[in-house]
């Protein structure tokens, strides 16, 4: 028989001070209010002589360079593995700047308005955040029933490349029952970003009110959301552009309290788990740096695609064109913030948190599109598998051939180069298969 299942969860304040740069849009702006609290949700899980320590930080990501330090803290003072410590951002594009994604292949981090303000705010964050994992672990307690659902979520989201693309449109969940009020992971695919790029107060977005909604009908202790495989799915097609009326709060209030409905309704079809033995494993790669476009190929692309888009008229086309000119954009400005060259490999992780053979969360260290979640969950041996991006670390995009081929959003500010997209699904799939 398997050891028994404990758990334990505490929710820590990650609100950053008013004033400071949002990340997340092309376009900078500085926070002067809340629409919502922004969390480090933790969560520790023991079975045996395993544990693991997750963490639902709501924040666009963090630079593996963070989330290594946090590790290793929580190793030496937690005496949990640092491979054991699962860091997971909900990609909120309405949270504070953290140096995350292509800042990454920096040596330091980028030079932008109050940094001395912003590294300030991150050693903050670092502490709550190992505070939250510390307190999980002293909350540990008999799980008496866990259990799975899903169920399909339609009309909200699509691919923001093209609406006729297949996406996961699953909306997954682990119930971890306790003595008291349970508590609730939930993995959706889509990307936060209801808020739209006007909007200048903080928010989880539609995150913080899916778990606000779901914690109060179901009288949940925590409920963490778990942002999937979305690195190509939005509410741009559906809501309108980054600049579009409808990406307001009405709309994120909507979309979160949807999607709690649609889970409380799943949980009379619940499947319970009949093994919770925990089993941890990580890895390491280190990924290809692309070499193309360098500054000239990118100034030429940029011209290129402002002439297309003044001639092109079908609306689907010109929005596809439009996020292919702020992608390069920004990888112009990522070649200028590293006048001496870009690296030729960065850092990547992934990993699995699995109770049985029953359930599975893979996750890994940048944004990965619908089609490579589909893909592992159709190929993945457990009976229900979540995807995460954005864990332990955010490089950006891990794009498909076709994205690299179309000159779509993903693949031309995303810093890898194309064939190690098969080398990060390989590996993820050898820790399901």
């Amino acid at each position: 028989m398997s050891a028994r299942l404990r758990s334990g969860s505490y929710e820590a304040d990650l609100n950053p001070s008013l004033g400071l740069p949002i990340s997340g849009y092309y376009q900078p702006k500085i926070a002067t209010q809340f629409h919502d609290r922004l969390y480090a949700k933790a969560i520790s899980l023991s079975s045996g002589d395993e544990r693991v320590l997750m963490a639902s930080l709501d924040l666009v990501g963090l630079a593996k360079r963070t989330c290594d330090e946090i590790r290793k803290e929580a190793e030496d003072r937690l005496k949990v593995p640092k491979e054991n410590v699962v860091l997971l951002s909900t990609h909120t594009h309405s949270g504070p700047e953290t140096f995350s994604s292509n800042a990454s292949l920096s040596e330091t981090p980028p030079e932008v308005p109050m940094r001395t303000e912003l590294e300030e705010n991150i050693g903050w964050m670092k502490r709550m955040i190992t505070f939250a994992l510390e307190q999980a672990m002293k909350d540990e307690r008999p799980v008496d029933r866990t259990s799975v659902t899903s169920t399909p979520v339609k009309g909200m989201f699509s691919n923001r490349n093209d609406p006729a693309r297949t996406i996961d449109r699953t909306l997954t969940t682990l119930r971890l029952g306790r003595e008291k009020r349970p508590l609730f992971l939930v993995n959706h695919n889509c990307h936060p970003t209801v808020l739209g790029a006007n909007n200048v107060f903080y928010s989880a977005d539609f995150p913080a009110y899916l778990s606000r909604s779901l914690a109060e009908k179901l009288n949940a202790e925590q409920v963490n959301c778990v942002t999937g495989s979305c690195g190509d799915v939005s509410t741009r097609l559906t809501l309108g552009n980054e600049f579009s009326k409808r990406r307001n709060l009405a709309n994120t209030v909507r979309y979160g309290e949807t999607l709690a409905d649609l889970v409380v309704a799943s949980q009379r079809n619940a499947k319970t788990l009949e093994d919770s033995s925990l089993y941890v494993a990580s890895r390491q790669l280190e990924l290809k740096v692309k070499k193309h476009p360098d500054a000239s190929e990118s100034e030429r692309l940029r011209l290129d695609l402002e002439k297309e888009i003044k001639r092109t008229r079908e609306a689907t086309r010109r929005s596809k064109l439009e996020l292919a000119l702020e992608g390069i954009k920004i990888w112009e400005e990522t070649l200028a913030a590293n006048p001496r060259g870009l690296p030729s490999t960065m850092g990547f992780d992934l990993g699995v948190v699995a109770l049985g053979e029953e359930f599975a969360l893979v996750w890994a260290s940048g944004e990965l599109l619908s089609e490579t979640g589909l893909m592992l969950k159709q190929k993945s041996r457990f009976g229900t598998t979540m995807v995460s991006g954005y864990g332990n670390g955010d490089i950006g995009y891990i794009p498909l051939p076709q994205s690299y081929e179309n000159l779509e959003y993903e693949a031309v500010v995303s810093p890898l180069e194309e064939g190690e997209t098969k080398r990060v699904e390989g590996e993820l799939l050898r820790l399901l298969v």
